[in-house]
């Protein structure tokens, strides 16, 4: 799973990331619980202008007790969404957890 989001993630910052969308879905079937395939499809799904997959996968992320309030707050992949309301409550969030 881990190879399919790398491959994804590497796609999407080439400029070719519609080529990496089979590889994310792939890694999200292989392990859909896992806290990085989850994250690292929301970072995809961020820049690729998808903010509402992107969120849902984020919120599903931290939801898994995982994650480091500083790092995804100023991760640059969530750029496209770090002005919306959902990333600010699952800033939050993960501030009062």
């Amino acid at each position: 799973a881990r190879a399919h989001y790398l491959a994804a993630g590497l796609m999407r910052h080439l400029g070719v990331g519609d080529h990496g969308l089979s590889s994310i879905e792939r890694a999200l079937k292989m392990r859909p619980d896992g806290f990085g395939v989850l994250y690292n499809a929301a970072c995809y799904f961020s820049l690729s202008n998808n903010a509402d997959r992107a969120l849902d996968l984020l919120d599903e992320a931290v939801d898994k007790g995982q994650g480091f309030l500083d790092w995804i707050e100023h991760d640059s992949d969530f750029e496209n969404v770090q002005h919306l309301p959902r990333f600010k409550a699952i800033i939050e969030k993960l501030r009062t957890s």
